[in-house]
């Protein structure tokens, strides 16, 4: 399963055994005090503290699926896909860490490097 962006968090959720009731009511509760900010960097500042109440410091190595999630590492603006199994590695299989050694929340919302 991948996901970009909300299509991410909702993976991540999946891959954890959230069941799907749980993820819609994550959503009808907390997406409408984030979006109801006014600035982005507010709405970012939200979104990463929900992340780490939700994700805690779960990693790739955490999930019960195969999931990848796609994001930019802004600093060389390259896109990258977080994966969480070294099956779903195009190549370099023996250098591969799931989800690039991150944290799922920060992989959620900002795709940086811890």
């Amino acid at each position: 399963m991948f996901g970009t962006s909300t299509g991410g968090i909702i993976a991540a959720l999946i891959a954890l055994g959230y069941e799907v009731e749980e993820i819609h009511q994550l959503y009808k509760e907390y997406v409408p005090a984030i979006m109801k900010r006014w600035f982005p960097l507010t709405r970012t500042w939200a979104l990463e503290k929900l992340a780490r109440e939700v994700f805690e410091d779960k990693k790739f190595t955490d999930v019960k699926m195969g999931i990848g999630i796609n994001t930019t590492k802004w600093m060389i603006e390259t896109p990258m896909i977080s994966k969480a199994n070294v099956d779903q590695a195009y190549g370099r299989k023996s250098s591969f860490v799931p989800g690039f050694g991150v944290s799922i929340a920060s992989t959620v919302t900002s795709g940086r490097s811890e």
